[in-house]
């Protein structure tokens, strides 16, 4: 799922396009895509867009997968009704816990650019409830569709580096478990 554009759009909270993408300093490769991601927005702001790149790793000794967006400025041409997105970092963790079941955390740290200041409180209240926990529940719901739910293997060979093995070790101490009344 993570590795097929269709299901980027699908899962992504609001998500209106992501495909892939040449840009200057992006280097695809076979666990690094390049991507052009729209996220739509809540009316009355506009779209926001940004170029960035999908990186897949895998720590060997555990199983644990680390997909990592980032998205940051570029020369590439503006589009049209949409406002740049200047930074994003987004991190999900996959970690086995038995033959059929895992344990995601989804981190999303964005700047939206524009006037972040002007956005109603009713839109950012909008999206700050809706955008990880509809995200997961979009993961959940597009996991049993039966080209996902049967598939089998690793989706990196490329080793996580150790640079970032902190954001495991954030999770292990600062969790915070959704309850069973939370969703």
């Amino acid at each position: 799922m993570m590795r097929d554009w269709k299901a980027h759009e699908k899962v992504l909270f609001m998500s209106k396009k992501a495909i892939p993408a040449n840009f200057p300093g992006c280097k695809a490769s076979r666990d690094t895509y390049c991507a052009y991601l729209l996220q739509g927005v809540p009316w009355p702001l506009e779209d926001r867009d940004g170029y960035g790149s999908l990186n897949f790793y895998i720590h060997k000794p555990t199983s644990e997968v680390l997909v990592k967006v980032t998205v940051g400025g570029n020369t590439m041409p503006l589009t049209k009704r949409a406002i740049r997105i200047p930074f994003c970092e987004m991190v999900w963790m996959i970690k086995p816990i038995d033959a059929t079941h895992c344990q995601i955390t989804y981190l999303n740290m964005v700047e939206p650019g524009g006037s972040v200041g002007s956005f109603p409180a009713q839109v950012i209240n909008y999206i700050m409830k809706r955008f990880g926990i509809c995200t997961l529940q979009n993961i959940r719901k597009l996991a049993t569709e039966d080209k996902y739910l049967h598939a089998t293997g690793i989706i990196s060979q490329t080793s996580w580096p150790e640079e970032l093995r902190y954001y495991a070790e954030e999770v292990k101490t600062n969790s915070c478990a959704i309850k069973e009344g939370d969703r």
